[in-house]
């Protein structure tokens, strides 16, 4: 649990002074620290679009969708053909362009291809967003773009796939790529010690304020609640040495599903996974594969 603390120290690296600012809030107000941590929470890091994924851009048709469930534009990027349809979906701090690789490999398949940037990232407008948003775009997307064969999911993004399957989304097959979390309450506990705040009462006051707002209960959305009942074929595959979202997350919904497959690699990480020939042709091989 230490070795995770300090995987996710690492990954945000707050600033000393951010820190300290944050332990005086604490002490001025309750209410003005929840809020901060809210808005610090729902805010994604932005990270410069590295060179080879650059020419994505150049293979694909991009335009503004309007979400009616959430109410922003995101940008959408399409390869129509006349093949199997598919939805990508990335993760957290991610952008659409991460799957340049599997539009390489698809496309020679025929596939159509959809991959789209969630709010508050690439170039999608707004800079906060959270999972019930992504979820709902998720179900905005299926119903007025759809219906969708196959959806491949990376790390949040593939939870909030789990989730628009739950809510009502309809995909024939399931890709989880790095899968985020099983349970909410880690992903918001661990935010929370980032801070040395406690956390106990800061993850309450947060799960509030999202209801309160959004009326959607946090807990909800963790799969220990819900996957064992989604029926899609469904390929999970998690690098062994993945120091963002720990293998026992996929090996968990795996052993709660009754169409599931598991697929581990190794030395791949969290990332890297999305641009490995093999972890793609094991995708185009489950997509393909009749069941």
């Amino acid at each position: 649990m230490d070795a995770d603390k300090q995987k996710i120290k690492s990954y945000y690296n707050l600033p000393t002074w951010l820190l300290f600012f944050v332990s005086i809030l604490n002490i001025v107000s309750k209410k003005i620290t929840t809020n901060f941590l809210w808005y610090l929470f729902t805010r994604p890091l932005k990270f410069k679009t590295p060179s080879r994924e650059l020419n994505f851009y150049n293979k694909v048709t991009s335009s503004k969708f309007y979400s009616e469930y959430i109410q922003k534009n995101i940008e959408v990027y399409k390869f129509p053909q006349k093949g199997i349809k598919v939805l990508f979906i990335h993760g957290w701090s991610g952008r659409g362009s991460q799957f340049y690789k599997f539009i390489d490999y698809f496309i020679p398949e025929g596939y159509d291809i959809t991959v789209f940037d969630l709010p508050a990232h690439g170039k999608s407008e707004s800079n906060r967003s959270n999972l019930p948003e992504f979820t709902d775009i998720i179900r905005d997307l299926e119903k007025s773009q759809g219906p969708f064969d196959v959806v491949i999911g990376h790390s949040m993004g593939a939870l909030a796939c789990l989730n628009s399957i739950r809510l009502g989304a309809s995909f024939e097959k399931v890709v989880l790529i790095s899968l985020g979390a099983y349970r909410i309450n880690p992903i918001f506990t661990g935010f929370i010690e980032l801070f040395n705040l406690p956390s106990d009462f800061y993850v309450e006051r947060m799960f509030k304020k999202l209801i309160s707002e959004k009326g959607k209960n946090p807990i909800d959305y963790g799969p220990e609640q819900f996957v064992s009942k989604i029926k899609n074929h469904t390929l999970l595959i998690h690098c062994e040495d993945d120091m963002e979202a720990n293998i026992m997350i996929s090996e968990s919904v795996y052993n709660d599903m009754e169409n599931g497959k598991l697929f581990k690699t190794k030395g791949l990480g969290h990332r890297k996974i999305l641009g490995d020939k093999e972890v793609i042709e094991r995708i185009i091989k489950f997509i393909e594969e009749d069941n």
